[in-house]
Formats: C-alpha cells, structure tokens, sequence
C-alpha cells in the first residue's frame, strides 16, 4: 500500500506531518479549513475490528478521549483504505511529557487520577480499551489534561 506523501490531500485534508505508525495503521496531522485533526489511515480492509472502533469513538463523548470526527476510504471510496478522522490533540504522549518536564509527585497524581476517572466513566460506557499505556495517553499542552487514544483493540461490552 502507497502513504500520502506530504502535502497530499486524503478525502478534504491535506497531510502536514506523520505522527506515528504501528502495527495497524498510520497517523497523520492533517489539516482542513485552518483546523488540524489527527487521521489514522488503516493498513487493513474495513474489518469488524475497524467497524467497532468507529463505533466505539462515535460511542464516546468524554473530554478524556479523543473526539471522531468522520471516516471514509483511500485513494477512493471503492479501492480504498479505511481511514478514521479524530480531533487532533496538541501535546506530547504521557511518556514524552514525563521525560520532558519531570513533574512533580502532585501533578503526576493529578494526571493519573485523571486518567483513571477517564477510565471509570469509559468502563461505565461498557468500553474496554484493552491497550491503555502511556503511549496511548496525550497531554493536552495547553491544560495539561490527559486523552485516551487508540481505541484500535478496544471491545464494546454490549458487542458480540
């Protein structure tokens, strides 16, 4: 499978920068209008797997977890690969922030009960993140706020 290069347009957003890449997608800071969101472009066909994370995003309002915003297919809806569009958080991955800014006790303790209320509301939703580690977790630059991402392995409780 062909990336965008930079520069390229992926359905209406135009690729500023790569994120990151694992072992099933890509992550892309795209940009639309002068607003930048995050698109991860799926290695894979549209899978059960790929259904269910739109569903569980689309599941989620949580200002803790990584907004949707829409989904469709590249280079063409037809032939394509799947593609998820997620509000694009400025900051750095919990381990990175760490690394940086040395925090302090009490601002560590802040960030994980944080996350961990996150995960008390998520769990309540009956989502199962199932990959949470602190590369799945950003810090908000301008709050210092954590956000869960990568719902790619999560299960929905009230899915078969």
């Amino acid at each position: 499978m062909r990336h965008p290069d930079i520069g390229e347009t992926v359905g209406d957003y135009k690729v500023v920068a790569e994120l990151g890449a694992g072992g099933l997608g890509v992550v892309y800071k795209v940009e639309r209008g002068g607003r930048f969101f995050a698109l991860k472009l799926l290695l894979g066909p549209m899978d059960g797997r790929t259904k269910r994370e739109i569903g569980i995003l689309v599941h989620l309002e949580n200002p803790g977890v990584v907004r949707y915003v829409g989904s469709d297919f590249w280079p063409h809806p037809a032939i394509g690969h799947p593609y998820i569009v997620m509000e694009y958080v400025p900051g750095d991955t919990l381990e990175a922030f760490a690394l940086k800014h040395n925090p302090s006790a009490r601002k560590c303790v802040r960030i994980i009960l944080d996350v961990a209320r996150t995960l008390g509301e998520v769990h309540g939703a009956r989502v199962f993140h199932r990959d949470l580690k602190p590369t799945n977790i950003l810090i908000r630059e301008t709050s210092e706020r954590p956000v869960l991402i990568d719902f790619g392995i999560a299960s929905l409780g009230s899915a078969a």
